[in-house]
């Protein structure tokens, strides 16, 4: 787990009334979309409980997005050459920068640990917890992650980060034959998850999408799993590992 050592964090958490960053990033995502239907967040909803007014295109911003003050409220504004799940994604980063706003006086602005703490509240905005537990059909697949990446509208990549974290799976990412993450729940494990990993991607050879019996540790025991892949793009590859 993750140690946070910023401000930023302790006001997260603070704000929340919670013990941990990511108990705190959860109850955020569920007092901003408290009162929706879900999936997906209607985030145009949530811009009255954090004080945004407005949110638009801007054709020359040159990042994915900015969180800009407006006299007495807040406004967004986002890239126009980002597909609009990204654009989703932008828009619940800069809502978590409003939210930090509402922590008191002098907010942090800056800093990677705060950006990365914005992550992980947008993450829970578009896919509340409690909504993500509703909705996923168990066991776990990749043809349901695509399914839920579609019905809460987010890429499939932050879907399968989501997904890993909250279920007994092992989700990781290869692109040009090195694996960029792997993230899991806390029921499974790989040994040497990287080596591994590189070991059952060589095996997809050119095919889109498939999948492969292997072997996989769960709750300290070896037992037989099942590793699936698709090709989300040029070299790169999204697979998954989960229990029979």
């Amino acid at each position: 787990m993750t140690k946070w050592k910023s401000a930023a964090a302790r006001r997260l958490k603070e704000f929340a009334n919670a013990k941990s960053v990511e108990t705190a990033a959860v109850e955020i995502g569920r007092r901003l979309t408290e009162g929706q239907i879900l999936p997906p967040t209607r985030l145009e909803e949530i811009f009255p409980r954090v004080n945004i007014r407005a949110c638009y295109i801007d054709h020359e911003l040159q990042t994915a997005g900015e969180l800009r003050e407006a006299d007495d409220a807040f406004e967004i504004a986002t890239s126009e050459s980002d597909s609009p799940a990204r654009r989703r994604f932008t828009i619940a980063h800069e809502i978590a920068h409003a939210v930090f706003e509402r922590t008191g006086p002098h907010c942090p602005r800056r800093g990677r640990e705060l950006e990365n703490l914005c992550d992980m509240v947008a993450s829970q905005i578009l896919v509340p917890q409690h909504s993500l537990n509703t909705e996923a059909k168990l066991p776990l697949t990749l043809a349901e992650i695509e399914r839920l990446a579609r019905a809460f509208e987010v890429s499939l990549t932050m879907m399968a980060i989501r997904c890993s974290g909250q279920f007994p799976v092992v989700c990781s990412q290869l692109q040009f034959g090195e694996v960029l993450w792997c993230t899991s729940g806390t029921a499974i494990g790989i040994r040497r998850p990287k080596a591994k990993l590189k070991e059952f991607f060589a095996k997809t050879h050119e095919d889109r999408r498939g999948q492969i019996d292997c072997q996989i540790e769960l709750n300290g025991n070896f037992t037989n799993g099942i590793f699936e892949w698709i090709t989300t793009g040029e070299e790169r590859i999204l697979g998954l590992v989960r229990t029979r």
